[in-house]
């Protein structure tokens, strides 16, 4: 579609088109919970995330020559024109978008309705001071390995953890059971197995002596002020004990509360293995290797759920 096919209207001029067209449809494009919260009078909602959006808008407004209004959260968000691609490509004659979306339309102080007409479009729920324990059923570690020819996957269990959030500052401390790697792939079990106990041995893991990795949070910043739970928006800084070496480690995370409030982080990393004194099969450290050369970096996703 055409950028010049998209039509806008001022906060003004639909508040105009509000008191002299009783046909006019107005559209709220965020989700029902903003909605329950602060609408435009008269507006109906369907959401643009919702994958039957279109198809409920077709079913519910069949008139495709009906004025429509489309309106989104802000002027730099993209709900509105999203929503209103969609409607025109679907072959709606009359379409427009609310410059600024509601945050305009709300400073201007027009009338609006919902259960919180007050409501900023922050949107985020803010995580309270108090102590958390790990979820570790539903908590994982997954880890990758390579060499130039195959990698290999699997996962450590966590053995438990804590989270204590006070006037905003976080500390808390992991710990991993080592003995608990595993090795995913489908691959033979008499393989898996056998790179499984080499893992465990005194060329990787050396859990013979270190049964239990742990990682003990310093600092967990905003990253750059950043509101975006879709992007990285804290950065931590730890010290991930391993082999009985401790080293510093600094990471991205999303960290966020659910719906039932419970803490949501995740991340993703690299991290240099050697640092942990783990120098089986790394050139920095031995020479003619051939096919017992592996990479130094192990990529780690993290995925931590509170109780």
């Amino acid at each position: 579609m055409k950028k010049n096919t998209i039509r806008f209207i001022s906060p003004d001029q639909l508040h105009e088109k509000m008191r002299s067209n009783s046909d006019l449809v107005i559209i709220d494009t965020m989700t029902k919970e903003h909605y329950d919260a602060v609408h435009i009078p008269d507006a109906v909602n369907y959401c643009v995330h919702e994958l039957y959006f279109l198809k409920n808008i077709e079913c519910d407004i069949p008139d495709k020559s009906v004025e429509i209004v489309v309106y989104g959260a802000t002027k730099n968000t993209m709900e509105g024109i999203m929503s209103a691609e969609k409607l025109i490509d679907a072959e709606y004659k009359n379409v427009s978008i609310l410059e600024g979306g509601i945050e305009l339309y709300q400073g201007l102080n027009y009338e609006l309705q919902g259960s919180n007409t007050g409501i900023g479009l922050e949107c985020v729920r803010y995580i309270n001071d108090g102590r958390y324990n790990l979820d570790i059923e539903n908590s994982a570690l997954k880890w990758t390995g390579r060499n130039a020819n195959l990698s290999h996957s699997g996962s450590v269990k966590f053995k438990n953890g804590k989270i204590k959030i006070k006037d905003s500052k976080v500390k808390g401390h992991f710990h991993m059971d080592m003995e608990t790697i595993s090795i995913s792939g489908g691959g033979e079990a008499e393989k898996e197995n056998l790179l499984v106990s080499h893992l465990l041995s005194d060329d990787f893991l050396l859990t013979r002596i270190f049964p239990i990795a742990t990682f003990e949070i310093e600092s967990v910043r905003n990253a750059n002020n950043s509101k975006c739970l879709s992007a990285g928006n804290y950065t931590v800084k730890g010290i991930l004990e391993m082999r009985g070496i401790r080293a510093e480690i600094e990471f991205s995370a999303n960290i966020a509360l659910s719906e039932n409030g419970k803490i949501c982080a995740e991340a993703h990393l690299d991290i240099d293995r050697t640092r942990w004194g783990i120098i089986y099969g790394s050139c920095r450290f031995f020479r003619c290797l051939g096919k017992y050369l592996v990479y130094d970096p192990v990529s780690v996703d993290i995925r931590l759920v509170t109780l």
